[in-house]
């Protein structure tokens, strides 16, 4: 897959083919991960060298913040759900990709 699609289009590929399982030796945006977590779907990634591990760690970390923020999820915890809404509102709020230092808005990630 290119770069640039987005955690509903992964999650919509993951459930209409059944996967189960992911081994991704490309690991680019976290979208996929991202997705993976959405859906409870264990995942193995790859990373390039130390900063892309913290990067996606952080990725990961925020998505996490996300589904434990949100009823619907089994990760929701209510009093942990109002603490992070209180500290970190604005960014859960929106499910936007997360962007690397440096990225201007509107510009793809290659």
């Amino acid at each position: 897959m290119s770069a640039g699609k987005t955690v509903a289009t992964y999650k919509i590929l993951l459930q209409n083919y059944s996967i189960v399982d992911i081994q991704d030796v490309s690991p680019g945006s976290g979208a996929l991960g991202s997705a993976a977590l959405a859906l409870g779907i264990p995942i193995t990634s790859f990373v390039f060298d130390d900063t892309h591990l913290v990067w996606l760690q952080n990725v990961a970390d925020l998505q996490c913040a996300r589904l434990i923020c949100d009823k619907n999820q089994n990760l929701y915890q209510q009093t942990l759900a109002e603490a992070l809404q209180n500290w970190f509102g604005d960014d859960l709020a929106l499910d936007r990709p997360v962007k690397k230092k440096g990225e201007e808005e509107g510009e793809e990630n290659k």
